[in-house]
């Protein structure tokens, strides 16, 4: 049983963990934190900020971007469509957050790809952007 925090224990990161674990997943609410702003190239800012992930149930985290971060955009395709996703990731394999451009499929009338809520991934989007043909 984990009982967090008591005077004069030693804790280890599962009861950090656990009691993170209380928070809901997410984007810390303030006008500026992670946001993702386009420069009419195919590369993006994101913002510093906060956020929460789950590491499983019991087991939250919290990712701090210290500093605003760019992303690129891979081309278009040149006759589809496709709607690709900024996602704050924790990647459970390795223990570690990783901020990226989730491609979505091509299609006609394409759609974002889903985010990863499974024993190896634990993604949040921070927005979608279209990828027009061409």
């Amino acid at each position: 049983m984990i009982c967090f925090p008591l005077d004069n224990t030693t804790y280890t990161a599962s009861a950090l963990g656990a009691f993170l674990g209380a928070r809901t997943r997410g984007v810390f609410s303030a006008e500026e934190n992670l946001r993702v702003s386009a420069n009419g190239t195919m590369q993006l800012k994101v913002s510093s900020g906060l956020c929460w992930l789950k590491m499983d149930e019991f087991w939250g985290t919290v990712v701090c971007l210290e500093e605003d971060t760019t992303l690129t955009v891979e081309t278009a395709s040149a006759s589809l469509n496709r709607i690709d996703a900024v996602c704050m990731r924790l990647n459970k394999m390795t223990n570690q957050p990783e901020l990226i451009v989730k491609k979505g499929a091509y299609k006609v009338s394409p759609v974002a790809p889903d985010p990863a809520y499974t024993a190896d991934y634990d993604e949040i989007f921070l927005a979608t952007v279209r990828v027009d043909a061409g």
